[in-house]
C-alpha cells in the first residue's frame, strides 16, 4: 500500500528555516539546496512502510497519526500519513 505524505505547517516552516539559515547565514546556497533536497528525499521515502516509524507521543499530533522520523542525528521531521486515494 502506498501513502500520501502531507507536510504539517511546522514541517514546511522548519524546512524553509533550514534552507534560509544555510543559504543566508552560512552563505552557502548550494549546500542549502542540497541539504533540503536530501531531507525531502528521505521524506518521500516514507510513502512505503511508514508504520516503521513510531507515532509522535504528544497530543494533538498522536491522535492525528503523525509519525516521527529521525532523518539526521539532530533533526526530526513530522509528517501526516494517509492512504493514497485511487
Amino acid at each position: 500500500m502506498s501513502w500520501d505524505i502531507v507536510y504539517t505547517a511546522g514541517a514546511r516552516c522548519d524546512l524553509r528555516d533550514i534552507y534560509e539559515y544555510i543559504a543566508y547565514e552560512l552563505l552557502v546556497p548550494e549546500t542549502a539546496t542540497g541539504q533540503t533536497q536530501r531531507i525531502m528525499k528521505e521524506i518521500r521515502s516514507l510513502d512505503e512502510m511508514p508504520m516503521r516509524f513510531r507515532l509522535y507521543e504528544e497530543e494533538p499530533w498522536h491522535s492525528e497519526g503523525l509519525r516521527f522520523s529521525p532523518l539526521i542525528i539532530t533533526l526530526c521531521f513530522i509528517c501526516r500519513m494517509k492512504p493514497k486515494t485511487q
